[in-house]
């Protein structure tokens, strides 16, 4: 069988406190979160299907 090899945080930089990192990626969301409009993420995610739910109320 073959071993699979995941990529995470703790394997890019093993000397950082875990909840130092939690904290990190919770600042860095939440900061790309205000700056770029949900819109477009949800637009990237549900394309037309979503645009044309909204316009009929659903």
């Amino acid at each position: 069988m073959e071993e699979k090899t995941h990529l995470s945080g703790i394997n890019l930089f093993p000397r950082v406190n875990d909840r130092i990192a939690a904290v990190g990626f919770t600042v860095i969301g939440t900061a790309i979160a205000l700056i770029f409009p949900i819109e477009r993420y949800t637009d990237f995610l549900y394309g037309r299907r979503f645009e044309r739910a909204k316009r009929c109320g659903r």
